[in-house]
């Protein structure tokens, strides 16, 4: 036994002895007892949480009992996993912490877009060898789970010192327990609440995932109000897995206050025991406490009491509504057989009960439906008792009164039948994946949970036989099974799956699973790169949810992704107008906010894409005012819009706006300077630009090595040496500075680099090879020049490189200007918007034009000045020199 282990297991004797005994006698007892501090503090933790009844404290250190008493030693060393890399994650700060590991947040480190991660760490010791080869292939099926209240997995994997883990989305919000206790709502309220988790809990048992560990602190309440499901039981099922059920270790993987008998018994994660643990959580919500005191929970953990069947049906719950009560009491019934067959029948019941209508759970008599039918048409009970009053009387009024009575109960009724029908057709779904988790696969141990390939082959199985079920049932399975092999890239599989749901049902008969194949048809043709398909399935999918689901969030989704399609494909006027129509329906929404902030980036990136930077400095402004607006805006993503809009600010020519924006970028990533940022390292350069324009090169020079620093750190180099980055802009400052033979040593590594391993675009290579042209030809090096030249011309069309025109221009004899049109100045100027290479062009250009066309000339050089003057060039900066040179020769021509 370890050290860490014999802490656990006399913290558990200890309280064991000690847990119903009086505080005198405690004390009397630990004072003839050697306690070791580690144990000590465990042990009055415990007793504190069981003598005040606390089950929040139970529930969130429920993780760290459970692993230490049954053994599974300590987490060393993973408090200290700030800062470091999780495949393309970095750690940023610790935010929690559990049996299984800890919580950290993250970021992606190689700066290509800018996300927030949560980065899930499982301990090496709990996790076990056989989970660790299971997990790539359950990361990849639960981040196919998308559904707006769930916290989608994005990553995970094993590092080579077999660490596990797992890259969520991050989620700011409370916990939904102490988000009610805080905010106090109301009823329906609480109610929504609770759909919206069951919604999700049910979206992924439709994709065969149970979560295994339902509970609040698993769901967090945004600002706005809403849910999001998060932390599945991944971790537990890998556990479960590499323990030995011989020792009952699976019900200590999961939340005692909310896991159902069976698996507090050791069973495996299953739909009946979510099911249970959605009834504990919407007991907690009615009646504000838990199915299960702090002083059972504790005794279960260090194993004191046993697992009766009956102990949550013997608190019945009391919220005040029966037939409230009776749907809770029927989801925690203490036989799986006895609860809801599925998540789906019990959100019917409950929207049974908010309609009015009878609850299957209460199993009434006539005197209690027809209450519950007078409670629904009060109106139409009225109007029925005034129409029999005035039958009496000859009315004829009083005869189409009661008429139209008897058609409303009459609809009431049809309307029950169906609400009957739907729960019927949610019953036969979940006993078709009840089924498929309870079926004995060969050569699988009965004590081991299947893997996803396992269920879908299962699935698929039982889809086909007609024994499943109605053709509709069996079609919306086969859908379903075809949506899980596509988010795993198996498309040929799900295809037949998709032709044989095809063949069972009429799909213009069934506009829902229309939309479904519609939906799947986009996945499927965005997996091939069939864009032309693709666009067609977009605007079917569209079609079907403006027609039978107008309101569906699904449907602006779908147009957002049709407007991506069109900015994917350069028509960026197509992709403009669908995008606008989007984001101006998404204001009009509540449920939109993180949709609008996706909108308005996209419509920053297709201005500046095409040719539109005011716009773009527009668009990236709103976004940047949308990001301000959130209660706690991340600094990170704050950065990534900031670093545009500076990018921007320099290319429209106003370097003090784009100055300030750099260096609000760099002042808010301060505090994150123990993690490389991408966004960091592009301020720098950016920096380093301004100040190479300015003939400020020994401060550019600093400025690019600090850059380079920062890539290096981001992609995780040895050595800055190993990137074309620093080669390349070195060389690009020593050329301004007229250090020609340094801009052709760095130039010619950079070269090297981009040919080997970091694998450069063709064309960026022959770009490089021009500007080596050009520093030789720059230096009087023609002869040399003469391979590079001819290299680039390969690859580069004459007439639209700039790089291959200065190149071409600077080899040629007199004038230095030929080839420099002005089509090619206007390029360089809507392209990088380099402020050097422009004025470069110009003034080669004013050069040309001296003899022909002085006036123009002129022109030139006044607006080569002018945008010297206005970056702050220094006074003897070579191209100001250059260009206060042609001026005066220019007037001395002119007389």
């Amino acid at each position: 036994m370890t050290e860490r282990q014999a802490v656990w297991a006399q913290a558990a004797s200890l309280f064991d002895e000690l847990a119903e005994r009086t505080a005198d006698e405690r004390e009397r007892i630990m004072a003839r007892r050697t306690i070791p501090e580690p144990v000590r503090r465990w042990l009055d933790e415990l007793l504190e949480a069981h003598d005040a009844d606390r089950s929040m404290i139970i529930d969130r250190r429920v993780d760290d009992l459970a692993r230490g008493l049954a053994g599974t030693g300590g987490t060393p060393g993973l408090e200290e996993m700030s800062g470091q890399q999780f495949g393309p994650w970095r750690a940023r700060r610790m935010v929690g912490r559990g049996g299984m590991g800890v919580v950290l947040e993250g970021e992606r480190a190689d700066g290509r877009f800018d996300m927030r991660v949560a980065i899930k760490v499982l301990a090496p010791e709990a996790v076990g060898a056989t989970a660790q080869a299971l997990i790539e292939q359950e990361v990849r099926t639960l981040a196919g789970l998308e559904h707006p209240g769930i916290a989608r997995l994005v990553d995970g994997g094993v590092r080579d010192d077999g660490v596990a883990w797992l890259a969520m989305e991050f989620v700011e919000g409370e916990p939904l327990d102490a988000w009610c206790d805080g905010h106090r709502p109301s009823l329906d309220m609480r109610l929504d609440l609770f759909r919206q988790v069951a919604e999700a809990v049910s979206h992924c048992h439709r994709a065969l995932v149970a979560h295994g560990d339902i509970k609040p602190a698993n769901v967090l309440v945004d600002e706005h109000g809403r849910a999001r499901l998060l932390d599945f039981g991944i971790a537990s099922r890998m556990a479960d897995s590499a323990k030995d059920p011989g020792a009952g270790s699976a019900g200590r993987w999961c939340s005692p206050g909310y896991a159902s008998p069976e698996r507090l018994g050791g069973q495996a994660p299953s739909i009946p025991d979510d099911v249970f643990a959605l009834g504990a959580l919407l007991f907690r919500l009615l009646n504000g406490r838990g199915i299960r005191s702090a002083p059972e929970q504790t005794r279960l953990l260090s194993g004191r009491e046993q697992v009766e069947a009956g102990d949550a049906a013997a608190r019945s719950s009391k919220s005040g509504d029966a037939d409230l009560d009776a749907v809770v009491d029927r989801a925690l019934a203490p036989d799986p057989d006895e609860r809801y067959r599925s998540v789906e029948a019990l959100l019917d019941d409950l929207d049974r009960w908010s309609q009015g209508f009878p609850v299957i759970a209460r199993r009434g008599g006539a005197a209690y439906r027809f209450g519950r039918w007078i409670g629904r048409h009060r109106s139409l009970a009225t109007a029925g008792l005034l129409a029999a009053v005035a039958l009496l009387s000859g009315t004829g009024l009083a005869l189409w009164q009661a008429d139209k009575a008897r058609q409303a109960a009459e609809l009431a009724e049809r309307n029950a039948q169906s609400a009957q029908a739907a729960q019927a057709r949610a019953e036969s779904v979940n006993r078709f994946l009840l089924d498929l988790f309870e079926a004995e696969i060969p050569d699988l141990p009965p004590d081991r949970m299947p893997t996803t390939r396992q269920l879908v082959d299962r699935g698929i199985e039982r889809a086909r036989h007609p024994a499943s079920g109605s053709p509709e049932l069996r079609a919306d399975l086969l859908l379903t099974l075809a949506g899980i092999l596509i988010a795993r890239k198996q498309l040929d599989e799900a295809d037949g799956l998709i032709a044989e749901a095809r063949g069972l049902v009429d799909f213009e008969t069934h506009p829902e699973l229309a939309i479904r194949l519609a939906m799947l048809d986009v996945d499927r043709n965005r997996e091939r790169n069939r864009f032309e398909d693709m666009e067609s399935s977009l605007e079917r999918a569209t079609a079907l949810l403006e027609r039978h689901d107008p309101q569906a969030i699904e449907r602006l989704e779908m147009q957002r992704d049709l407007g991506r399609l069109y900015m994917r494909r350069e028509q960026l006027d197509r992709a403009e107008a669908v995008l606008t129509e989007v984001q101006h329906a998404a204001r009009q929404r509540d449920d939109a906010d993180d949709l609008q902030l996706r909108l308005a980036g996209d419509l920053a990136v297709v201005a500046g894409r095409n040719g539109r930077p005011e716009r773009a400095v527009e668009r990236f402004e709103e976004v940047l005012r949308l990001k301000r607006a959130q209660s706690e805006p991340s600094p990170l993503s704050l950065a990534t819009t900031l670093v545009n809009l500076a990018g921007l600010h320099a290319r429209l020519g106003d370097y003090t706006r784009a100055e300030e924006r750099y260096r609000e970028v760099l002042a808010l990533l301060e505090p994150f300077e123990d993690l490389p940022q991408g966004t960091r390292a592009t301020s720098l350069t950016g920096l380093a630009d301004l100040r190479r324009w300015q003939g400020r090169f020994d401060e550019a020079e600093t400025l690019i090595v600090q850059s380079a620093e920062e890539w290096r750190r981001v992609l995780d180099l040895e050595s800055v040496d190993e990137d074309f980055f620093i080669h390349y802009y070195l060389a690009e400052l020593y050329g301004d500075a007229q250090r020609f033979k340094g801009a052709e040593e760095r130039i010619e590594t950079a070269i090297e680099r981009m040919s080997t391993g970091q694998e450069a675009p063709p064309g960026r290579i022959a770009e490089a090879r021009a500007d080596l042209a050009r520093y030789r030809c720059e230096a009087g090096r023609r002869e040399a020049a003469r391979q590079p030249l001819e290299q680039a011309r390969e690859v580069l069309e004459a007439g639209e490189s700039v790089s291959l025109a200065e190149a071409e221009a600077a080899c040629a004899d007199e004038p230095r200007g030929a080839g420099i049109s002005q089509a090619l100045i206007e390029r360089a100027r809507s392209g990088r918007g380099d402020l050097s290479r422009v004025a470069r062009l110009e003034l080669a250009r004013a050069e040309q034009l001296a003899a022909g066309d002085p006036a123009a000339a002129r022109g030139l050089v006044e607006t080569s000045l002018a945008r010297l003057d206005a970056v702050g060039a220094v006074a003897d900066h070579p191209l100001l020199v250059r260009a206060r040179a042609l001026r005066e020769k220019l007037r001395q021509d002119g007389g």
